[in-house]
């Protein structure tokens, strides 16, 4: 497909579901393993085809694509949802930051090149990988402004691999943000694309399903 609005629900549906589980993990402390592989292979695919192959098979981004179906195609919303929506407006506006530093971006694409072949050689558990982006991302994207604050209970917050694994999913974010303004995203597209956006992630979930 080259819909441009299909690439962009791929990158917004990754988007979200990176903070779907900065989510769940700060306020139920739930840890979906499989959504945060997913967030940890999207930062560490460097040299991707397409969008979808940044994430793998279309099944991994289901969570994000419902997400979507919920936000763009209905008019009622969740207090959770809301809050996903305010994540997503920072995550954003602090890619935009990000976008004119060339100096860090530079940095970033080097130290995930270090990275990727140390998780080749080594054989990184995902506790490991969490840690390693968790600390890339302490040195570069959360010394910008304004920083991405995250609301949850303490007893979620706190614990040294809950943190990192936040990070790395706030990272994950980041880089679905990339992704997606590369494709022509926009925050205007919230207001005024809503169906584009609905209609994509339907029929995206219906294949999904017939899968």
């Amino acid at each position: 497909m080259s819909d441009a609005y299909y690439e962009r629900t791929i990158a917004l549906a990754g988007l979200f579901q990176a903070l779907k589980y900065v989510q769940m993990l700060a306020n139920e402390g739930t840890n979906d393993s499989s959504l945060l592989k997913t967030a940890q292979r999207s930062v560490l695919t460097l040299d991707a085809i397409n969008t979808q192959s940044v994430f793998g098979e279309f099944s991994s981004l289901q969570q994000g694509l419902y997400i979507i179906e919920r936000l763009f195609c209905q008019t009622r919303h969740s207090t959770g949802d809301l809050e996903l929506t305010r994540y997503c407006m920072q995550v954003i506006q602090l890619e935009r930051k990000l976008s004119k530093n060339p100096d860090m971006l530079r940095l970033i694409a080097e130290r995930l090149d270090n990275l990727s072949s140390q998780i080749d050689a080594y054989e990184f558990s995902a506790t490991q990988i969490s840690s390693s982006l968790s600390g890339l991302y302490e040195d570069t994207i959360s010394t910008l402004t304004p920083r991405i604050m995250v609301f949850g209970k303490e007893e979620n917050l706190q614990p040294p691999n809950n943190a990192s694994s936040i990070r790395a999913a706030l990272f994950a974010a980041i880089r679905a943000a990339v992704l997606w303004h590369q494709k022509g995203g926009r925050r205007l597209q919230f207001v005024f694309s809503r169906k584009h956006y609905c209609s994509h992630a339907k029929n995206i979930l219906k294949r999904i399903d017939a899968l």
